[in-house]
């Protein structure tokens, strides 16, 4: 897994969601006033108890 700083959206664990996600993750980044490391993957995250709670994460890399 690569190091550094990652932003961590924190959404619900269906589809709908999840794609949302990526497709406006992008303006959310802007409006915080975060820039993407293009260096670095995006990552899905999966924690069993996060997923029973029917959550995940979305984790992007930052500069």
């Amino acid at each position: 897994m690569a190091g550094g700083s990652y932003l961590v959206f924190e959404l619900e664990h269906t589809a709908e969601a999840i794609q949302e996600a990526w497709t406006k993750f992008p303006e959310e980044l802007n409006r915080l006033g975060y820039q993407l490391d293009p260096s670095r993957p995006i990552m899905e995250r999966y924690f069993r108890q996060m997923v029973e709670n029917h959550l995940c994460q979305l984790c992007v890399p930052i500069l």
